[in-house]
């Protein structure tokens, strides 16, 4: 998530499918203290767009990549559908062309390990902040251990957009990794940086063939 300072006031941008469970985690932490936690977002709506747009809105550059462009907290009276499509396309070109995971997109719940999806390259993790939940095992992972799976650009002759996360890329008959998501003829995927490059054949995913490369 994105966490933007306006105020007193904090506003979350979170993928819209995790927003009950962010809300139900949030009010269990919530003991004692005098927060008020609001579901806004049938009057908002997080935008992106490759320039930075005047205005008295809630702008701020998306700070996972210096290629990508800015992200806005916009009320929904103020912006058409037409806009909002707009703004979205634009995105998620950006997101793919450059290989930029989403939570709840290519990072599920309780089943993703940060390091392995370029959370440290996108300024999403911190060794130098006080306690926080996953701490212990996010350093461990920092000193003691080696991250071997992370994330690759996928391109390909075919719309990807129907591939479901999870699926299987395969190379010399062996399993390499996982497709995350994908928009038209592009899309992410988890790979076994080991396996890719010990493969002497044609990478697949399920009977097409793929290309692979790093962006990050």
């Amino acid at each position: 998530m994105f966490i933007i300072k306006n105020n007193e006031e904090y506003y979350l941008d979170i993928f819209s499918g995790t927003k009950e469970l962010l809300l139900k985690k949030l009010s269990l932490y919530k003991i004692n203290l005098k927060v008020k936690i609001e579901d806004i977002s049938d009057k908002y709506i997080a935008a992106y767009s490759r320039t930075k747009s005047p205005g008295d809105i809630i702008i701020y550059k998306d700070p996972r990549s210096e290629k990508l462009g800015y992200r806005a907290i916009l009320a929904l009276h103020w912006i058409s559908d037409q806009v909002r499509d707009d703004n979205t396309d634009e995105y998620l070109e950006d997101k793919y062309e450059y290989s930029i995971p989403d939570g709840g997109v290519d990072l599920l719940y309780d089943k993703a390990m940060p390091q392995e999806y370029m959370a440290e390259e996108m300024n999403a993790i911190s060794y130098t902040k006080g306690c926080y939940v996953g701490q212990e095992v996010i350093s461990r992972t920092k000193y003691q251990g080696q991250v071997r799976k992370t994330i690759y650009k996928v391109t390909a002759d075919t719309n990807l957009e129907q591939i479901l996360h999870g699926a299987e890329i395969t190379s010399d008959g062996k399993k390499i990794g996982i497709f995350l998501s994908g928009y038209h003829d592009k899309a992410m995927a988890l790979i076994r940086s080991e396996d890719l490059a010990a493969s002497s054949g044609k990478i697949l995913l399920g009977d097409r063939e793929i290309r692979c490369t790093r962006v990050l």
